[in-house]
């Protein structure tokens, strides 16, 4: 191997890890992602069972939060440029979180949904698992495909744990996944600022 082949090598190695680094930095920019719907499915859940009209709470709060969301991210990223991997993993979520409301309201409009909730739950920390996984393969970051496989745990503890038991493996998956893993991304977000100003 010639040294300028090796040179070749190294510099396509250092892009490729560098791009690796960005999209784990676009994925620490998120972190405010998990944490708003790890509280939207809170507020789901306790609408169903404190408030009047329990079969619209996953509805309303869900397409509540997806425009939120959808708001707060526009303004936060406005004039940032995505790179192939941070593009990835933006696909990645867009379409899980497409899957899900498609899974999720066509269960909840139909008798089977309300009739099965341990398949409409199970079926939704898969799919959350999925996009988790799929985003750590990208970025090859071990802590998410953890976050990812807690969640599929979860989907797989729901086909058999008792109706009383189902809430509460939902609620181990939003704590640890959506609000624990979201903030632990938005201390690292602070800390990767903070380097920056000291810099």
């Amino acid at each position: 191997m010639t040294t300028d082949t090796r040179n070749d090598l190294v510099s396509r190695l250092d892009l490729m890890e560098q791009m690796v680094q960005e999209g784990r930095k676009t994925t620490q920019f998120y972190g405010w992602m998990f944490v708003l719907w790890g509280v939207a499915y809170l507020v789901a859940i306790g609408w169903v069972h404190l408030l009047p009209k329990p079969v619209l709470a996953w509805p309303v709060t869900m397409t509540l939060t997806a425009l939120l969301g959808g708001l707060i991210d526009a303004r936060k990223r406005r004039g940032q440029a995505l790179n192939s991997k941070s593009r990835a993993v933006w696909a990645t979520w867009i379409a899980t979180g497409s899957a899900i409301f498609v899974f999720a309201f066509g269960s909840i409009g139909s008798e089977h949904g309300w009739s099965h909730p341990q398949v409409m739950l199970a079926g939704i920390e898969v799919l959350l698992g999925l996009a988790n996984v799929a985003s750590s393969l990208v970025l090859r970051w071990r802590l998410q495909t953890a976050v990812g496989i807690l969640w599929w745990v979860c989907g797989t503890a729901s086909f058999y744990v008792s109706s009383e038991t189902l809430l509460p493996v939902f609620l181990v998956g939003i704590v640890v996944c959506n609000l624990g893993f979201g903030a632990y991304l938005m201390y690292l977000e602070a800390q990767a600022r903070r380097q920056v100003v000291h810099e």
